[in-house]
C-alpha cells in the first residue's frame, strides 16, 4: 500500500499557480487591513464619545457633591472666620482633608483617564490611516 501511494503522488502533475494570484492575495490582505483599521477607528471614536459623556456626568456629579458636602461648608469658613482659622490652622486643614469627597474625585478621574486612552488610540490609528485608506 505504501509503494502505491508514493507512486501515485509522484505521478501527479505539478500545480502551477496563475500569474496574477500573488497580486490578488496581496490586494485582499491590504483590503482586510484597511477594514480592520476602519473598525478600530470607529471603536476608538465611540470610546472617546462615551468617555466624554461619562466625564461630563462625573463633572456634574462632582460639582453637586462638592457644593453639598461638608468640605464646602468648611472651606467657606476660611472666608468668614479667618481669625479663628488662623489660630487653629492645623485642625482646620485636617478637617478639610477628612471631608474632601475623595470617591467623587476618583469617579471623575476614571472617565478622564479613559478619554485620554481612547484619544491616544485614535491618534496612533490615525497615523496609520494613510497607508490603507
Amino acid at each position: 500500500m505504501g509503494e502505491q501511494l508514493k507512486q501515485l503522488f509522484q505521478n501527479l502533475p505539478d500545480i502551477v499557480p496563475s500569474a496574477g494570484l500573488a497580486g490578488m492575495v496581496f490586494r485582499r490582505i491590504q483590503k482586510e487591513e484597511a477594514e480592520k483599521l476602519r473598525r478600530q477607528l470607529w471603536f476608538s471614536r465611540l470610546a472617546a464619545l462615551a468617555s466624554v459623556a461619562a466625564a461630563a456626568l462625573a463633572i456634574m456629579t462632582f460639582g453637586n457633591e462638592l457644593v453639598h458636602s461638608e468640605f464646602a461648608k468648611m472651606l467657606s469658613l476660611s472666608f468668614s472666620d479667618l481669625n479663628i482659622i488662623a489660630g487653629n490652622w492645623g485642625d482646620y486643614l485636617q478637617s478639610l482633608m477628612e471631608t474632601f469627597p475623595t470617591l467623587t474625585v476618583i469617579g471623575l478621574l476614571i472617565p478622564l483617564f479613559a478619554l485620554f486612552i481612547s484619544a491616544s488610540s485614535y491618534a496612533s490609528l490615525n497615523e496609520h490611516r494613510h497607508k490603507y485608506i
